[in-house]
């Protein structure tokens, strides 16, 4: 399982999951659901999370909030009677982030034409006298606008016009496609968010003069795709327990030498929930995190025009037709 609470507003988000490779990115689960999920804290207020999706379980947007000093853990009752606690965690003070930037960068595939990139960077201010155990997430959002009422179907060696439902387009006979009165398009602009593919954690040996410098936490592809518009990236400082830091280390080691002869011995990820009455080995981490969040927006210097994809926006992965809560046009 995965989840966390924070003293950023919710809702929070947990997800209850089978084990899977370390191979695949932070994004791919196989869920699983369970009787019932609770979020406590240590003064005795409590919230049972609701199942938005199987095995994805959130708080009201109202409901729960962490508060630094206060210290919090999660109550699963699955459906065959097991009962799963985690270890309560305090949430932390954490330092400033001061700044997001970016540097192109090229490479040459093997099989391929030169590509070019940004790498993302992060400095933040350290908190003195603090072990400053830290995980850093990345995030970037892209805009993209796609062509449903082009959409063709083929027939045989023909092709005919085949506007998609979800297009403010229909057809008028065979071949003309007219717009439908006051039917909005609900996939021809989308936001698609890249999210990490490992985590990222520092500590006190990052630092430098009371700060960490240059932090390197993702790459944005300059391609046709992403700078259609612009992207909005967010990254995030969150203070870790040592429990919570052993693993999400451990996890970043392992991600990190996967299908490396040279991988380091990492060992067993440790975790922090166990089964209340019983034996049971459980794997995931539910943890408590005082949060700095920064958001910045990026523009490549020239613009790409709109690629010609006749088809819905919502078909790529992480796409959504919502536009975000931080999104500036």
């Amino acid at each position: 399982m995965d989840g966390l609470i924070t003293d950023e507003p919710g809702p929070y988000t947990v997800e209850l999951t089978r084990a899977s490779s370390i191979n695949t990115d932070l994004t791919f689960r196989k869920f699983v659901s369970a009787k019932s999920v609770m979020i406590k804290d240590n003064l005795g207020n409590s919230e049972i999370l609701t199942e938005v999706e199987p095995g994805v379980y959130k708080t009201k947007r109202d409901g729960i909030r962490g508060i630094a000093g206060r210290e919090y853990h999660i109550r699963i009752e699955l459906r065959d009677g097991k009962i799963f606690e985690s270890v309560p965690e305090k949430i932390k003070s954490v330092g400033k982030i001061d700044s997001v930037y970016y540097e192109i960068t090229a490479f040459q595939p093997i099989d391929g034409y030169e590509e070019y990139g940004y790498n993302v960077f992060v400095d933040a201010k350290a908190l003195a006298e603090s072990d400053n155990l830290l995980r850093w997430t990345f995030a970037a959002t892209f805009q993209i606008k796609t062509f449903p009422e082009f959409h063709q179907k083929h027939i045989k060696e023909d092709r005919f016009p085949d506007p998609l439902p979800c297009s403010s387009y229909g057809l008028l006979g065979t071949f003309t496609i007219v717009p439908i009165p006051d039917k909005p398009c609900d996939c021809c602009t989308c936001w698609i968010t890249q999210h990490e593919d490992k985590p990222h954690v520092s500590d006190n040996e990052f630092i430098s003069n009371g700060s960490f410098r240059r932090i390197k936490l993702g790459y944005i592809p300059i391609n046709p795709l992403y700078f259609q518009f612009q992207v909005m990236v967010q990254v995030r400082a969150m203070s870790l327990s040592r429990t919570a830091f052993d693993f999400w280390k451990n996890i970043q080691s392992q991600k990190e030498g996967a299908g490396s002869l040279f991988q380091p011995p990492s060992g067993k990820t440790r975790t922090n929930i166990f089964e209340v009455n019983g034996t049971e080995q459980a794997q995931g981490i539910f943890y408590a995190a005082g949060v700095n969040k920064k958001i910045d927006f990026v523009k490549f210097q020239f613009a790409f025009p709109p690629a010609p994809a006749y088809t819905s926006c919502l078909t790529y992965k992480n796409s959504t037709n919502i536009k975000p809560e931080d999104w500036k046009d």
